[in-house]
């Protein structure tokens, strides 16, 4: 496949490409081809954190239902294809891209403009008396929501009565980034298949498709970074991730660094668009390496405690508007004070 640009890094809804994950892959395609005999269950949940490929996956999925009911007449008999790979120029792969599948339905916080919005129950309600109405195409109908644990209780309880009593060949599609934050009931009735980061080597492969101008030490450290999302690696890198740790990491462990300095890169950090949340999550990682070189020593147990109270800093930034700036001066601040460096006045 020929390296693109990251600009050029499609939407789920338009990526033939997943890499890993296979497993839930077959276990979907053993379950669609013995739907007949065994039947299938009518609501998945792909779970996982933010940036594995869920909605790929789930798009994916999607595509594979609609190929099989599509073709001639609507039958493989024994040919039913026993993987989802599907060329961009197939019509099925066009249909979905253009919308012009009348029985596929989406819901999603992300919006056609790029903005995130929560979905409203009243979006849920208009998703269910679209089931009440036959097949356009008298075939299954598959509803993608993404994701399911950002619901609010309106909209989850909505959600709740139509999955109680599914509709017949309607199957839904669902991704949570975090599986306690859906509902107890919703979960039940659901088959949930766990997704989980990437390993190494397809972050290298993903990387080296989509993110061609980074360098093999930049890759390592988006590795280490990323904690196996490429959604996160490819984040960081656009906001300067990688120059973060590095300024990060001489500043925490240099031998005397003066309040001007760290004012200095905290502010040139925080002239980047959506850059604090990144940086915030960076200086734990900062923690958490040095935590880690003698895990049972004193220092240890204090930069232990000071993550704990950094993870409480980032909540309350958010929560209590609290200068960003000022939260994390005080973070690295405290995080030398664990090393026993002294900052200089």
């Amino acid at each position: 496949m020929a390296k693109k640009k990251m600009d050029d890094i499609l939407h789920p809804k338009d990526n033939p490409v997943l890499i890993g994950h296979k497993a839930i892959e077959d276990n979907f395609v053993r379950a669609w081809i013995n739907r007949d005999r065994d039947g299938i269950h009518p609501v998945w949940i792909l779970s996982g954190v933010k940036g594995i490929g869920k909605a790929t996956l789930v798009y994916r999925i999607a595509r594979y239902v609609f190929k099989t009911m599509h073709s001639g007449d609507g039958l493989f008999g024994d040919d039913t294809p026993t993987n989802m790979d599907m060329e961009i120029e197939d019509p099925i792969f066009q249909r979905m891209v253009v919308g012009g599948l009348g029985d596929f339905f989406v819901l999603s916080e992300e919006r056609d403009d790029g903005t995130i919005q929560s979905i409203s129950v009243d979006e849920v309600r208009d998703m269910i008396e679209k089931f009440q109405l036959s097949a356009m195409e008298d075939s299954w109908r598959v509803c993608v929501i993404d994701s399911v644990d950002s619901l609010n209780n309106a909209a989850a309880n909505a959600l709740l009565k139509v999955l109680e009593e599914p509709p017949a060949k309607v199957l839904f599609l669902m991704t949570a980034h975090s599986l306690s934050d859906v509902l107890p009931t919703i979960r039940s009735r659901s088959s949930v298949q766990k997704m989980y980061p990437l390993d190494a080597s397809a972050m290298r492969a993903l990387m080296f498709d989509f993110m061609p101008d980074v360098t093999i030490d930049q890759q390592e450290i988006l590795i280490k970074l990323s904690a196996g999302s490429f959604g996160k690696a490819l984040r960081l890198y656009q906001l300067g991730g990688v120059d973060f740790f590095q300024s990060l990491m001489r500043l925490v462990g240099a031998n005397e660094v003066s309040i001007n300095e760290q004012m200095t890169l905290v502010k040139q950090m925080a002239k980047v668009d959506g850059a604090i949340d990144v940086v915030t999550e960076i200086l734990l990682d900062v923690i958490h390496h040095y935590a880690m070189i003698s895990p049972q020593s004193q220092q240890s147990k204090l930069l232990a405690d000071m993550y704990a109270d950094c993870i409480k800093e980032m909540r309350a930034l958010d929560k209590l508007y609290l200068d960003a700036e000022s939260v994390l001066i005080k973070m690295l601040t405290g995080v030398r004070s664990c090393l026993l460096i002294p900052t200089v006045i």
